[in-house]
């Protein structure tokens, strides 16, 4: 009785073991390629959320501005101010305030956010109207300009 193995079973043997070493292949290649695709949106996503918080800091420095305007009277003002922040983000965040008359009648002001290592500025442009200044525009300057 011949116990070898037949030539047929070898060859089949031989051609699932290197489909098996292909398919691991293809499997670390997913997974490299995942793996550095979570690793982006993890970067991407971490951006936007403190993006989103400098854009929270400026709506905060443009309404105290705001509401700081309607003591201005006819008075031009020039000053300068921090606001205070939450006990949570006054350790990684610092918004400022400068205000400065440019024309008759004319203030900007210049809100300048910090959060961690990132920047983002708005200024706001104020006309006296009618004896109470008005908010007249604002322009939001890129994060990091």
């Amino acid at each position: 009785m011949n116990l070898a193995c037949p030539s047929s079973f070898q060859k089949r043997h031989g051609i699932a073991t290197l489909m098996a070493i292909v398919l691991i292949g293809l499997v670390g290649a997913t997974l490299a390629g995942m793996a550095v695709f979570s690793g982006n949106e993890l970067k991407r996503t971490r951006r936007l959320t403190d993006e989103a918080r400098l854009r929270q800091l400026l709506l905060a420095g443009a309404a105290d501005t705001v509401s700081r305007s309607r003591e201005w009277k006819d008075a031009t003002p020039t000053a300068a101010w921090s606001l205070v922040l939450p006990d949570e983000l006054a350790s990684d965040a610092k918004v400022k305030v400068q205000c400065k008359s440019v024309g008759e009648g004319i203030v900007v002001a210049r809100i300048l956010a910090q959060y961690e290592n990132h920047v983002m500025q708005q200024t706001l442009r104020f006309q006296l109207l009618t004896g109470a200044w008005k908010l007249a525009s604002t322009e939001l300057q890129s994060p990091d300009s």
